[in-house]
């Protein structure tokens, strides 16, 4: 497991950002024998991104670059819980204060 940890970060650094990477991938494989472990840390990992005002220096992530990106993202959501996702973090689900 020498590159867990990295690929951890890696996994919550693609995932979350503000709609300005063009090379963004758009899932994660995971080997099964440690998709269970990896999956606890990657929530834990990501429900740890401090998201707010990006001039204050504790942010890690501020708002999404438009409003039409931010609707997007929430029409994959959507998207998503029809097609029997599972949400497994706050980011989906809490009001964010993002909305104009």
């Amino acid at each position: 497991m020498r590159f867990f940890d990295k690929a951890l970060e890696g996994f919550a650094l693609f995932a979350f950002n503000q709609g300005e990477v063009c090379t963004c991938p758009s899932r994660a494989l995971v080997q099964e024998s440690i998709y269970e472990r990896f999956m606890e840390r990657a929530i834990r990992r990501v429900e740890n991104i401090r998201s707010g005002n990006p001039l204050d220096s504790g942010t890690q992530m501020g708002a999404q670059v438009s409003h039409g990106q931010l609707e997007t993202i929430l029409n994959y959501i959507d998207i998503g819980k029809k097609e029997g996702a599972d949400i497994l973090d706050r980011w989906a689900t809490q009001g964010t204060g993002w909305r104009t």
